[in-house]
């Protein structure tokens, strides 16, 4: 899986952009340029798992997943992605 955005806000418990800039150490701009349901760069994955080991890893075919988080599996064609979990 390419994780997107999306995904990524709710594995860090993370609501606004204003976070994810902060984890990444960029200016929000950056990130809000990002689109929501779009995977984030491949180098911005490998940041993921190397800043939170404890909610990302790689898979056994080198795509990132998240854990740590309440997400469940969402069909998206071929692939599985992780949504959060709806109450």
């Amino acid at each position: 899986m390419n994780i997107t955005k999306r995904e990524v806000r709710a594995a860090l418990g993370f609501t606004k952009d204003k976070q994810l800039a902060e984890f990444f150490g960029v200016g929000k701009a950056a990130i809000s340029a990002w689109k929501e349901d779009k995977p984030i760069v491949r180098a911005r994955q490998i940041e993921l798992v190397a800043r939170a080991p404890d909610r990302f890893k790689f898979d056994a075919d080198g795509r990132v997943v998240a854990y740590g988080a309440q997400l469940e599996p969402m069909e998206t064609g071929k692939t599985v992605a992780l949504s959060p979990v709806k109450d």
